[in-house]
């Protein structure tokens, strides 16, 4: 069995290749190159032609996503929610004195995207405490309302189950150029421990339950007052992040899960076959 992730350098003849000396061969790719047009087209010229030609095809659930897959000539769809890694995404231990530099009360952890910005200046001018890690926030036209918040540094191995541990609320923004009604932040902030507030969609109030296990909002004036309510009340916002954590157990929101699941579904396609 062959497992390609992402794909978006393996065309038809690479595939072919794979294919000779493997039984059974899946993609798993994250991003969203189904969409017609997909948002990153010349990226995913390659990868489209080829899909079709695995026996599973494995992507993250949005809207339309099957019949967009289906009509690429994909057999096999298999939809799924973003996961986090059992490893990677751990809360973390600090050791005397070291959370002291990555305390806050709310953090987001992301790239700057338009409209991104004019969300966080909100945030940023209710007074919240609030830091910002992520590429390319400094070319935001906003950039004079949020340069408080904005840490120049990116979060790479363990320092973003840091700095997602040492915050007291952790934010979920979405892509919409990538259609996200959920992201990877989805799963990870519940599995490091941390209270998670996100946009409020199908998708997170299939994953949560709203109020119990997650707080979510429909505009940043929401997220502000949702952010203030997690940080007046430490019973309340402990008792939700260790149930959000629970619940993504429940979920299978993890790695090991999701390949779990990727292996037994493309055998039973290979043993059909």
């Amino acid at each position: 069995m062959a497992v390609v992730d992402s794909g978006d350098v393996i065309g038809p003849r690479a595939l072919s290749f794979i294919r000779s000396v493997a039984r059974v061969s899946c993609n798993y790719n994250a991003d969203n190159p189904y969409h017609d047009p997909p948002p990153e087209r010349r990226r995913w010229s390659m990868h489209r032609r080829a899909a079709k030609l695995h026996d599973l095809v494995v992507a993250v659930k949005r809207d339309k996503l099957d019949e967009q897959m289906r009509a690429l000539g994909i057999r096999h769809p298999m939809l799924i929610w973003q996961c986090a890694d059992e490893i990677e995404h751990q809360p973390y231990a600090f050791e005397d004195g070291e959370k002291d530099e990555w305390a806050c009360d709310v953090i987001f952890a992301g790239a700057w995207m338009p409209g991104r910005d004019a969300f966080m200046a909100e945030l940023v001018e209710a007074g919240l405490d609030i830091r910002i890690y992520g590429n390319r926030w400094d070319r935001s036209p906003n950039f004079h309302r949020i340069k408080s918040a904005v840490q120049f540094k990116f979060l790479k191995d363990r320092d973003y189950a840091k700095a997602i541990s040492a915050a007291k609320v952790a934010l979920v923004m979405l892509n919409d150029r990538n259609f996200d009604l959920h992201t990877t932040r989805s799963a990870e902030i519940p599995a490091i421990g941390t209270a998670m507030c996100a946009p409020r969609t199908s998708h997170h109030r299939d994953m949560y339950d709203e109020g119990e296990e997650i707080l979510l909002f429909d505009d940043a004036q929401e997220c502000i007052a949702q952010c203030r309510r997690l940080l007046a009340d430490d019973e309340f916002r402990a008792r939700m992040a260790r149930k959000a954590k629970e619940r993504s157990v429940r979920n299978r929101t993890y790695n090991e899960f999701l390949m779990q699941d990727i292996v037994e579904r493309a055998l039973e396609i290979g043993r059909r076959r």
